[in-house]
């Protein structure tokens, strides 16, 4: 299931996102200096937080 669920989001994100995003950059430079406030602002320090949420986490796999 999380397999599937990991699939589908890269193939949305990837495929179709990230494509637009950039073709939105490229075409109008007033949008890019609004994304990248946006992502200064927002995106970043949430992955910053994530990461700093997940990087104590060990997982330890053990055969009995």
């Amino acid at each position: 299931m999380a397999a599937v669920i990991s699939r589908m989001f890269h193939l949305l994100f990837y495929r179709i996102v990230v494509p637009f995003v950039r073709t939105c950059l490229m075409v109008l430079p007033s949008v890019q200096t609004i994304w990248k406030s946006l992502t200064d602002v927002f995106v970043a320090p949430f992955f910053h937080s994530v990461g700093r949420c997940f990087a104590m986490v060990n997982i330890r796999l053990d055969q009995e």
